[in-house]
């Protein structure tokens, strides 16, 4: 009898123990999106995992933003990545639901990263 409840226990201090460990680990959840030049392409990698360009149907902000108001967002670019592209890569992330994110340019050979600041757009006269 003993056994049996011992091993009860055991079963649900691990349950608690995951469950505080996942709900914690969600709480402080960085969404990272990197953009990085391979050969003469740009690839996208998301939370240290290539993807396609077929990003807004990857980016998992939804499930893991939603509800959840200190999970945050990093996107670090490539130093040849153009403005236009950023700014895309912006919008698909919006669109997709991830909280507007840091912005960081690192150069080719990773040595230092950059904080990017968009101010308001003003029109072109």
């Amino acid at each position: 009898m003993n056994n049996i409840l011992i091993f009860n226990l055991n079963v649900v201090f691990v349950f608690l123990f995951s469950t505080f460990t996942n709900a914690e680990q969600l709480n402080n959840y960085v969404l990272t999106l990197n953009i990085e030049k391979e050969n003469s392409d740009f690839v996208y990698i998301i939370d240290d995992i290539a993807k396609s360009k077929k990003l807004l149907l990857e980016l998992p902000c939804k499930e893991r933003m939603e509800g959840n108001p200190s999970a945050k967002s990093l996107l670090k670019v490539h130093e040849d990545v153009s403005i236009s592209l950023i700014m895309n890569t912006l919008g698909i992330m919006k669109k997709a639901g991830c909280r507007q994110p840091d912005i960081f340019y690192f150069d080719a050979n990773k040595t230092y990263l950059v904080k990017i600041n968009f101010d308001r757009s003003t029109p072109y006269k």
